[in-house]
């Protein structure tokens, strides 16, 4: 059986609209929750594809999770007491 590699390019377009020179720099700083371990073949960055696979796979359930979770509000929080201890309308 053969395992098929990709290289820094087709990872891009596998992963969507993340460019190869934000790939480097996830890669550059480490951060491998943004992209997946690399193997070196020499000095190039290279992945299997079965790596590529159960990274998206993990990333689908952790958004899974989070979606089951408490709705979050954006913004900044709100003061629910003034200074002096009455509740703000």
């Amino acid at each position: 059986m053969k395992k098929r590699i990709v290289f820094i390019k087709e990872l891009s377009e596998i992963l969507g609209d993340v460019s190869v020179s934000s790939i480097r720099s996830h890669l550059q700083r480490k951060n491998f929750q943004a992209v997946p371990r690399p193997i070196y073949l020499g000095r190039r960055l290279a992945w299997s594809i079965d790596t590529i696979e159960k990274f998206i796979a993990m990333k689908e359930t952790e958004a899974a999770e989070l979606g089951k979770g408490s709705a979050r509000t954006k913004g900044r929080p709100r003061k629910s007491f003034t200074q002096q201890g009455k509740e703000r309308i």
